[in-house]
């Protein structure tokens, strides 16, 4: 993503269909350049980051319409990524944001980088272990900021989610066709629709 800041591109990742435009901003992140610090910020993956629909389609565009509230996509397009680089890279935004609000797409629980190299070869305790710690390690951190978690795995760790605004539901369409796990408009529709309400009881 870096090395396509200030660039538009047409495939991105596993999208390789052509049809959909990723333009990046000067931090190579999708979207406009960020100057607020007091935005709705948005972690994640591929879903969040909006693989294989257009940017205005995105749940984070959509919620941004709707609050008048800027929301910055610090997502992370490229596959294979964990949980526990996601947090650090939370604690280095907080340094510099004050935001409103944290969405944020807690990833598959199989992964774990070993000597530079992401392990999905993972045994199914490793992963429940794994996962303990990381959110060990965020909750306290989740506790100074108002956050909403969204979770999406078709394995079952056996971990209770129930910390989690959207836990394995609203996945109704693909963007990419050849791609089951793809999230299309009418999804990231939904996601809005109930973050948008989460985000009002909140009263943000």
């Amino acid at each position: 993503m870096l090395n396509l800041r200030n660039q538009t591109v047409t495939t991105f990742g596993y999208d390789t269909v052509g049809t959909t435009s990723y333009s990046f901003n000067s931090m190579g992140y999708r979207g406009t350049d960020f100057v607020e610090t007091r935005p709705i910020i948005l972690l994640g993956g591929t879903i969040t980051f909006g693989l294989g629909i257009d940017y205005a389609d995105t749940f984070g565009q959509l919620i941004q319409q709707q609050t008048n509230m800027p929301v910055y996509n610090f997502a992370w397009g490229a596959y294979a990524h964990t949980n526990h680089e996601q947090l650090e890279f939370l604690k280095q935004l907080l340094e510099v944001l004050d935001p409103k609000l944290v969405i944020w797409q807690i990833n598959n629980l199989n992964r774990k980088r070993i000597n530079g190299q992401v392990s999905f070869n993972n045994s199914h305790n490793d992963a429940v272990d794994m996962y303990h710690d990381f959110w060990q390690q965020a909750q306290p951190i989740l506790e100074q900021v108002p956050h909403c978690l969204l979770h999406w795995d078709e394995v079952d760790y056996g971990v209770d989610f129930a910390h989690c605004l959207i836990y394995n539901t609203y996945h109704v369409d693909n963007s990419i066709v050849t791609n089951s796990n793809t999230f299309g408009a009418k999804s990231h529709k939904l996601i809005a629709l109930k973050i948008l309400k989460d985000i009002n009881d909140k009263r943000i």
